[in-house]
């Protein structure tokens, strides 16, 4: 039988986490791909599968796969799936970022995963709103130096799948 004395245990064990940490780090071109490129549409199998591959010509495989499975037209080179999937990314990031990148914002996401609505619907004026600030929320809110009074009103149709907030600002009118 062999003996271990108490420092041949710890010298095993600081080499055992040593050889597990540096196996689990990936490049960080691929870790981005995997935390920020496709976060939203990778499935958790995917993505365990993904963190499972030793080499980088498993991993550059394992991408060509992932883009070519999504792919809409197969008779083209390019996948358009993944163009429009970068488009969307960089549409979020131009036009939803907050402090963070745009892919970051729920908004973003939202427009990652789904794209562009299919139709928009603009309402000007408080006509199709109630005056009063018992909807759905209200309250006043200090901008600048100046008070508004705001109403907020979330709309979901039965049936048709459609959800719209409304939000309106109104500067507030002291009474004298």
């Amino acid at each position: 039988m062999v003996e271990l004395c108490q420092s041949d245990v710890m010298i095993h064990y600081l080499l055992a986490s040593v050889l597990a940490f540096s196996g689990t780090r990936m490049p960080e071109k691929y870790q981005k791909w995997l935390d920020e490129e496709v976060v939203y549409i990778i499935s958790d199998q995917e993505r365990a599968e993904f963190k499972g591959l030793a080499t980088e010509a498993e991993r550059d495989a394992f991408i060509d796969h992932f883009w070519k499975i999504r792919d809409t037209d197969s008779s083209t080179e390019e996948s358009e799936f993944k163009k429009e999937h970068y488009a969307r990314i960089l549409h979020a990031n131009e036009h939803f970022h907050d402090g963070i990148p745009g892919w970051k914002t729920d908004r973003g996401r939202i427009w990652i995963i789904h794209g562009p609505p299919d139709d928009r619907h603009y309402e000007y004026g408080a006509g199709s709103l109630a005056d009063s600030m018992k909807l759905a929320g209200g309250g006043d809110r200090e901008t600048q130096g100046e008070r508004y009074l705001y109403q907020t009103r979330l709309a979901a149709r039965p049936g048709s799948y459609k959800l719209a907030v409304y939000a309106t600002l109104r500067k507030h009118q002291a009474s004298a």
